[in-house]
């Protein structure tokens, strides 16, 4: 899209004639500094207060891209400032039908046409890499208003599903509390024939598959409303590539995994992952146990087992962020057993194009 080629997307939207939507340059530490300033700036007025904006996960994969995607990024500029930026994810192992699109404007320069801009192009990018679906998402403070609802409902996007924020403050809960919650889940799991696996970095060879196999099945049998989402393919290599790409970025990351007494594949696991940029926060990611093994309370034991190794590394560590769908009761039930707190709320969107 060309200098002034900007449309008005809603009554009482001002456009502007200055805007050039032009390629990101990567490798720019300027142009880098600007993506990372417009980011920062939105997530701090359209997500919960306090939760941190990952200089590491934003900026990282400029260099280490992780596997079976392709990103193409813009950014907007206004008079030779950054104002907006365009992520476009194209998924490339599977749900090659959709393309995963993050528009984010400067909170300072919003209602000016830049968001739709930045929108037409990410169509563009779509229909390019033959893509016919658009999904993105919005974030929702607890109790207020839902950031981009209304540019989201504008450019023809619909509400697919919706997580919950949630934050656990390590302050607020008691050790013994936590401990206990560990103990019993402990006594049951180990009582029915399983065990732990603690590791840090990325998994050893010999569990990637199976690492594998349960994201796949976190892909098949997490809620998903009606988000069109097909099962995620994770060969050993893409569990392999994205992990080392994950410490690359700077990240570290700690986790637990579960198996049968009796051998076989590891049937759960869990992840912590924490970023040098914000050492107070953790950011707990994948929880999954396989189908034909729940009910022993492993995801408990998992959980508490590897926060506690996590906080013996990170004692700086005093806050864990997680989302989940509001629909997956059994894992809520887990967190707020643990102490997590709702804070907020997320929304996934998807469009169709014609």
């Amino acid at each position: 899209m060309d200098r002034g080629a900007v449309e008005r997307f809603a009554e009482g939207v001002e456009t502007t004639s200055t805007v050039l939507v032009r390629p990101a340059r990567g490798q720019d530490p300027a142009d880098r500094e600007a993506w990372y300033r417009v980011k920062a700036s939105a997530k701090s007025r359209d997500f919960p207060p306090g939760t941190p904006s990952t200089r590491e996960l934003t900026l990282g994969t400029f260099d280490h891209p992780f596997p079976g995607e392709l990103k193409v990024r813009f950014v907007a500029e206004d008079a030779g400032d950054v104002v907006g930026i365009l992520d476009v994810d194209l998924p490339t192992a599977d749900n090659t039908d959709n393309a995963l699109v993050d528009v984010v404007v400067h909170p300072d320069r919003r209602r000016r046409g830049i968001g739709t801009a930045l929108w037409a192009r990410a169509i563009e990018v779509a229909r390019e890499h033959g893509r016919t679906r658009m999904i993105t998402a919005s974030g929702q403070v607890l109790g207020g208003g839902d950031a981009g609802a209304d540019f989201l409902e504008g450019v023809g996007l619909g509400r697919a599903l919706q997580e919950a924020l949630s934050v656990l403050d390590l302050d607020a809960v008691p050790d013994a509390e936590l401990g206990r919650l560990h103990d019993d889940a402990a006594r049951r799991a180990s009582g029915d024939g399983y065990e732990l696996e603690l590791w840090t970095g990325t998994p050893a060879p010999g569990a990637q598959a199976d690492i594998g196999a349960l994201e796949r099945t976190l892909s098949t049998d997490a809620p998903l409303g009606d988000l069109a989402w097909e099962p995620e393919v994770w060969e050993a290599d893409r569990v392999a590539g994205f992990w080392v790409a994950v410490h690359a970025v700077g990240l570290r990351s700690y986790h637990a995994a579960a198996r049968h007494r009796d051998g076989g594949p590891l049937v759960g696991w869990t992840t912590l992952v924490i970023a040098p940029s914000s050492p107070d926060w953790a950011m707990q990611w994948t929880t999954v146990v396989a189908p034909a093994h729940r009910g022993h309370r492993l995801g408990m034991w998992l959980k508490t087992e590897n926060l506690a190794a996590m906080r013996a590394a990170e004692p700086r560590v005093r806050r864990i962020q997680t989302q989940n769908a509001v629909d997956n009761g059994p894992m809520l039930d887990v967190n707020v057993a643990m102490g997590f707190r709702v804070v907020g709320h997320a929304w996934v969107w998807q469009r169709e194009l014609a």
